[in-house]
């Protein structure tokens, strides 16, 4: 999800609103799976988020832009169900900064990928069977 989000960052010309955003979307995210825990349903939405990054490279120019923050939002979620309380702090700011680095990354590939509209499309179509091969599993 995050390789996407930054692909589509590149893509779309919006240049670092969306990483950021992303960024930020998560560590709520992760603050709020530390106090108030797990709940049903939240593998869906981060599955969910790879078909909606798959699906947006093949059009870029689409308000479901806004929409992978939100979603980045439960990956977070589940970092921060993982972590205990002790340790929360040091987990979160790991787990950021190797968020921060895919996303650069990836906005980075995104800039070629808007030159090549085939592999551009490629690369979404891999996060759409991504995602249907984890609903399979």
């Amino acid at each position: 999800m995050l390789a996407g989000a930054g692909v589509l960052s590149a893509l779309s010309g919006r240049k670092l609103l969306l990483p950021f955003a992303t960024l930020g979307m998560m560590l709520v995210g992760a603050i709020a799976g530390s106090l108030l825990g797990g709940f049903s349903g939240m593998e869906m939405l981060i599955i969910a988020s790879l078909g909606v990054c798959g699906v947006m490279m093949f059009k870029t120019e689409n308000r479901l832009l806004l929409a992978v923050p939100a979603l980045a939002m439960f990956h977070g979620w589940a970092h921060g169900v993982e972590m205990s309380g002790h340790s929360f702090w040091l987990f979160t700011s790991g787990f950021m900064l190797a968020s921060a680095t895919v996303l650069c990354a990836s906005f980075a590939a995104g800039l070629l990928l808007r030159r090549h509209d085939g592999l551009r499309k490629t690369f979404g179509g891999g996060l759409i069977v991504s995602a249907l091969l984890a609903l399979m599993s």
